[in-house]
């Protein structure tokens, strides 16, 4: 999900160069990558299709292929040094409202209103399909201690919280994040979408919904068994 906010920006060639030091655009990374660098998870690039790094076209024989774990780490190491979440936590680049081991909050250089943060796990995780329980726990526990300090410091009457997990979602970085941005009466923006999906589902998708989550939960008892 992007909203056109900025920071470091990259060369056609997708090399990065310098910009406002501790913020963040939402920009395309390269195609190229290293081989094996792909990512099973994650949002597609800037312009919000589901190819290109982390999107829907990466090489599915790379993902079935049991991988040691030597191979995993480094497949990890790249991705994260492919994210520019990762290099502003990394490189202590942000303008940081909140920093913990787990969850940070900085903000954006064009935000959609005053006092508009990003809250995002301080360690990669892609989307909230990967991200563990304890960890989105605590994220979550930083949205709401962020939107009570909107409501006592800045008057927001409300938030918004804005989020988009794997391809199709308009995930704009493939860094799981937040976007909680403070909202007043008349105060002329709206986050809301217009307009109804186009998809459609045959049958009831409230009862595949509740189908999946009693099989999932099944699993886990089972797996701690």
């Amino acid at each position: 999900m992007s909203f056109g906010l900025a920071g470091d920006e990259q060369t056609a060639g997708g090399e990065p160069t310098q910009h406002a030091r501790g913020h963040v655009r939402f920009v395309p990374v390269p195609r190229t990558i290293p081989a094996g660098a792909h990512h099973e998870r994650g949002g597609p690039p800037h312009d919000h299709r589901d190819t290109g790094l982390f999107g829907a076209d990466h090489d599915d024989r790379q993902a079935a292929d049991p991988l040691s774990r030597d191979a995993l780490m480094a497949r990890g190491s790249v991705v994260r040094m492919l994210c520019i979440f990762c290099r502003l936590i990394r490189e202590d680049r942000a303008h940081w409202v909140a920093r913990g081991p787990r969850a940070c909050a900085f903000t954006p250089l064009n935000p959609l209103a005053p006092g508009h943060t990003l809250v995002v796990p301080t360690s990669h995780f892609a989307d909230l399909f990967e991200t563990p329980g304890e960890v989105l726990a605590e994220t979550a526990a930083l949205v709401q201690r962020l939107a009570k300090a909107m409501r006592s410091g800045l008057n927001a009457s409300g938030v918004n919280v804005l989020s988009a997990s794997g391809p199709g979602s308009e995930q704009s970085v493939p860094h799981l994040h937040f976007h909680v941005v403070p909202r007043w009466p008349e105060d002329g923006i709206s986050t809301w979408p217009v307009g109804q999906s186009q998809h459609r589902f045959a049958g009831d998708p409230a009862a595949r919904i509740a189908d999946a989550l009693a099989a999932e939960a099944h699993h886990t008892s089972r797996t701690r068994a």
